[in-house]
């Protein structure tokens, strides 16, 4: 997910060149809204078997993001 979420704005960004500080911090935060909902969703179905690593997940959006 956060894979995607990443490389969907690097081909925006390619394209546009839009992303600037602001928008680049709207889309942290919007990725972490995403993880801690994903986390509460989880937490709803007792599905205990799967645990959401934030940090891991915030490491591979930096790693992958262009902008």
């Amino acid at each position: 997910m956060a894979e995607n979420y990443t490389q969907t704005f690097n081909k925006m960004d390619a394209k546009a060149g839009f992303i600037e500080t602001v928008e680049r911090e709207e889309i942290y935060v919007v990725l972490a809204e995403l993880l801690n909902q994903l986390q509460e969703n989880l937490e709803l179905h007792q599905d205990d078997l799967i645990k959401v690593n934030h940090e891991e997940l915030y490491e591979v959006f930096d790693r992958l993001r262009d902008f």
